[in-house]
């Protein structure tokens, strides 16, 4: 007789839609960054299983933490034309929100339109991205135009600028490229962890239970749709000899703390694989050949 080592796998796709069977358990209002799953079969890892490890193979996570947060920076003073054509100060307050530049363009167009400003022909101010630099092109469409960042709160960093810019129109139509590249993607990666490891990933200096790290690779208020060609291999011999009937699952920003899913669900596709050890006889060895 010989021992054999027979592969193993338990794959599955965990949601956090209530509908699909989640419990929320968020402390974050409106948000579903965490979540329980009792299941109908547990999972059961034999003992005597060797190289028992957790992979995430897929992860559907949307991109809609929000970049202008209220009181924080939504906002922006514009000095340009009204509808009478009289030189008039705009303090415009942008609604908290997750936005791409043409989302943020077409908020500040609308903002500065219910302020009364000049619309016709052209909007006050406009900004597009500039694709080889990564940056913001502000235009200032009329003469004397100011776009003041100085002051509280300002949209400034988002949109590539410094805190101390104050940029004015020379001449009708002109456009400034911001000295920095955008930021609207505050920030890098999200973070998936569980408690189906005791361990999980190494994060700097220590173990906080994660099980992935997606990168944030579509717009904002877009769908990440995640699946690594290498996934991460985690060890996790702890589960051998038990039987599992609950986990949880979290979703973190890059720093660690809970993302806000504003509402949204995110998804995780995984597989927990491991080799049995099992006695093959001579005469299943016939069988076999």
């Amino acid at each position: 007789m010989s021992l054999k080592l027979i592969p193993q796998e338990i794959a599955m796709v965990v949601s956090s839609d209530p509908s699909l069977g989640a419990r929320n358990i968020s402390t974050t209002s409106g948000s579903f960054d965490a979540f329980e799953i009792q299941l109908d079969q547990p999972i059961e890892i034999p003992a005597e299983a060797i190289n028992t490890n957790l992979r995430v193979e897929a992860t559907n996570i949307w991109n809609n933490e929000p970049n202008i947060i209220s009181g924080v920076n939504d906002k922006l003073r514009v000095t340009g034309p009204n509808t009478s054509d009289v030189s008039t100060v705009f303090d415009i307050t942008i609604p908290q929100g997750s936005y791409s530049v043409s989302e943020l363009n077409q908020r500040l167009q609308t903002e500065l339109s219910n302020l009364g400003a000049k619309v016709n022909p052209d909007p006050v101010i406009s900004i597009t991205p500039d694709e080889a630099t990564q940056k913001i092109e502000l235009r200032l469409n009329y003469i004397n135009v100011t776009v003041d960042f100085t002051v509280a709160n300002s949209c400034y960093e988002i949109l590539g600028f410094l805190p101390t810019s104050v940029v004015t129109s020379i001449i009708a139509g002109e456009s400034f490229l911001a000295p920095n590249e955008a930021k609207f993607n505050v920030i890098s990666y999200y973070l998936v962890a569980s408690s189906l490891v005791a361990q999980g990933l190494r994060f700097n200096n220590k173990y906080q239970q994660i099980i992935n790290q997606t990168n944030i690779t579509a717009r904002p208020n877009s769908l990440i749709v995640s699946e690594p060609f290498n996934p991460s291999v985690i060890p996790s011999t702890e589960m051998n000899g038990q039987v599992r009937s609950t986990f949880t699952v979290r979703l973190l920003k890059d720093d660690g703390t809970p993302a806000n899913t504003r509402g949204e669900y995110f998804s995780v596709r995984m597989s927990i694989r491991y080799l049995v050890p099992r006695v093959i006889h001579k005469y299943e060895i016939k069988k076999i050949i």
